[in-house]
Order: C-alpha cells, then sequence, then structure tokens
C-alpha cells in the first residue's frame, strides 16, 4: 500500500511536466515564419533586400483587434515616412505619417501589441 501511494504523485509529476515542456509554436496568419510563407510579404522584404537606397526599412509584427497585422516602414526615421499597416491577406488596414499626417487607425498605439520585428535592415 505505502509504494502505490508513492508512485501516484511521481507519475503525476512526470505527466505534468512532459506536457507543460512541450513548445507550442506560435502561428501568424497561420504561419510559423509569415516573412518567408505569406507570398506578398516575402516579395516585400525582397524587394527591401533589392533596394540600394541607404533609408533603413522594417517590417514589425503586431497583433491588433485580435488579429495578426505587419507595420512596413520603407524609410525608418526620415521626416514625413508613411508607416503602413497590413493584414494577413496583404490588405492596407492602416496608415500613419506622410506629408499630410496620416492616422488612419487612431486606436493603433493603445490597442495594438508588438510581437517582434521580422525585418530591419
Amino acid at each position: 500500500m505505502f509504494i502505490k501511494k508513492q508512485r501516484t504523485p511521481i507519475l503525476f509529476v512526470l505527466l505534468f511536466f512532459s506536457f507543460s515542456c512541450s513548445k507550442k509554436e506560435d502561428l501568424y496568419c497561420g504561419a510559423q515564419n509569415p516573412l518567408q510563407e505569406l507570398f506578398w510579404l516575402k516579395q516585400m522584404k525582397e524587394g527591401f533586400d533589392m533596394d540600394m537606397s541607404p533609408s533603413r526599412q522594417k517590417i514589425d509584427l503586431y497583433v491588433y483587434n485580435n488579429q495578426s497585422v505587419f507595420m512596413i516602414s520603407h524609410c525608418v526615421n526620415c521626416p514625413d515616412a508613411t508607416q503602413v499597416v497590413y493584414n494577413c491577406e496583404g490588405k492596407k488596414i492602416c496608415e500613419f505619417g506622410g506629408i499630410a499626417g496620416f492616422n488612419t487607425c487612431p486606436d493603433f498605439g493603445t490597442k495594438a501589441v508588438f510581437v517582434k520585428t521580422l525585418y530591419d535592415q
């Protein structure tokens, strides 16, 4: 009887750790690597790679209104540059900056959660 009581907690602990240690890959737009797996985003990155201008370009991943979105900056820290936010299908949903001072998603700053930078060159 003493041995059976001893095995139960040990088995429970082993089972708990075996399930809690399995790493679930994060999926954004159904992709583990959206920069390579989303055709339109891959083309954007390849365009940046071929661009010979000295300006810095960046692609950031956010979660906004419970969906993955991508903020594209064609000229980081450039005066009057425009940043555009796209959804998973590559459709423009917001834009910020420019000479006109666009801000088509005024709640982006408070609702969007930065996930990671996918490209910065």
